[in-house]
């Protein structure tokens, strides 16, 4: 911006920039109403770029010059050559996840989860170790839905103290609206019930854990080759047409990573899925990743 670089940990930064004039990219309105989240390293705002992931930026300050270099691809997850013990791996994927939760969860500190009835938090519920200090799980949703029964048995078999916040008409929006600024938009309201969790979470606990992607770890249709959109509409029901432009990005950019694994991770779960530490922050908790 006017020859020099300009970066920032949120985009809404850029807003306080002078001489900045903040224009809507309408490829990102076109991305977010048919994908629901933005592809690739869009932002909402022409001009502005997320750094790519696992990639080194170098602004050259004398020649006002920039470069980019990646250190890690895709393509250096190689199959392995020969079948291997899947109960093996089962076995060594509990021991890191276990290591990995305990590494979080630190005497005296106030640890807590938000948990449904999904494998990330059950999993991550189950590897916490016991400390003096009380276990809170917070839970939200409609009254008595499956996720409310579920994670109430899982809560119950470790010892954990549950609490339950009724998503209903009369709270659903509560702080919705502004956790779309927290999140610089990234997020549509209808995937905020975190912040509800957060809320009933103050006061009982000041580090949250999370997961994401627990999921991709069985597989399935993730590591198939196939057409990347196909692939969009049936996992995350999006309405893309398949002779459009936005397909054709779809494609271009599947192209650089080479999976539908690759598109899900590098897209998806960073555009969509990891909006928790932003929205947590606003709650001024501290939140810890163990599995992603």
């Amino acid at each position: 911006h006017r020859g020099v670089l300009v970066w920032s940990s949120e985009l809404k930064a850029m807003l306080a920039l002078t001489g900045f004039e903040a224009r809507v990219d309408p490829l990102s309105v076109e991305e977010f109403v048919n994908i629901g989240w933005l592809l690739n390293n869009r932002t909402w705002l022409e001009g502005v770029e997320l750094l790519p992931a696992a990639t080194v930026h170098t602004w050259d300050i004398r020649g006002r010059s920039h470069s980019s270099q990646r250190y890690w691809w895709w393509d250096q997850v190689a199959p392995l050559a020969s079948r291997v013990d899947e109960g093996e791996i089962a076995e060594e994927m509990g021991r890191l996840l276990k290591s990995a939760v305990e590494r979080r969860c630190r005497p005296g500190e106030r640890v807590g989860l938000t948990l449904s009835g999904g494998l990330d938090s059950r999993a991550l519920l189950a590897a916490m170790p016991t400390h003096d200090n009380a276990l809170h799980a917070v839970t939200m949703g409609k009254k008595g839905c499956d996720d409310i029964l579920i994670s109430a048995m899982a809560a119950k078999a470790k010892g954990a103290e549950h609490h339950v916040v009724d998503i209903n008409r009369h709270n659903w929006l509560t702080s919705r609206p502004e956790a779309v600024w927290w999140t610089d938009g990234r997020k549509d309201l209808m995937h905020m019930a975190i912040v509800a969790a957060y809320q009933a979470g103050q006061g009982l606990f000041d580090i949250v854990l999370d997961g994401a992607g627990g999921g991709l770890l069985k597989g399935d249709d993730l590591y198939n080759e196939g057409d990347p959109v196909q692939f969009l509409c049936n996992k995350f029901a999006c309405r893309i047409k398949l002779d459009t432009g936005l397909a054709e990005r779809i494609r271009d950019y599947y192209a650089t990573l080479g999976s539908n694994y690759a598109l899900y991770v590098d897209s998806r779960m960073r555009s969509f899925t990891m909006s928790g530490p932003k929205i947590a922050l606003n709650f001024h908790m501290e939140y810890r990743i163990p599995l992603m």
